[in-house]
Formats: C-alpha cells, sequence, structure tokens
C-alpha cells in the first residue's frame, strides 16, 4: 500500500480496508519495511503482513483477495 508517512518497522498500525460490497474491515499490519517512492514526493510503499487475526477473519480475506483477483483476470485475460 501507498503512504505519506514513514513508519518504521515493528510499528503496529490498524488498517481500514474497504472492500468491494462489503463492511469496512479493520485489520492490525505490521510494519515490515518502508520504502520511498519518487513521484509523488512524500510518498512511500508500505510493506506489511496482517497480525491479530482469527482464522474466520483471515479465511474471509483470503477468499475476497482470491475472488478480487479472479474477476481481475477474467477482464484483463478474457477473449
Amino acid at each position: 500500500m501507498t503512504i505519506n508517512t514513514a513508519f518504521q518497522a515493528n510499528e503496529i498500525l490498524l488498517c481500514t480496508l474497504l472492500l468491494p460490497d462489503q463492511e469496512p474491515f479493520r485489520v492490525y499490519v505490521e510494519v515490515l519495511r518502508v520504502d520511498p517512492i519518487q513521484n509523488p514526493p512524500h510518498t512511500f510503499r508500505l510493506h506489511g503482513r496482517f497480525i491479530r487475526m482469527s482464522t474466520p477473519e483471515r479465511e474471509f480475506l483470503v477468499r475476497t483477495i482470491l475472488h478480487l483477483q479472479r474477476e481481475h483476470l477474467a477482464k484483463h485475460y478474457s477473449a
């Protein structure tokens, strides 16, 4: 994800994911690293991992991501 704050590794963030056709999904992310992006200025790419998720929350997120990937592939690679 791209951000405008240079968080430090090991910080814990509470993120709200706005998933299509779903209520906002709140999840904790542990910052692994932050890389600067040159354009626009003062922008960073955050590399992190989801933490503190229950099994049902993790399964929901995996299903949702797989569904979005299938839709994307169908739109861009179907004849």
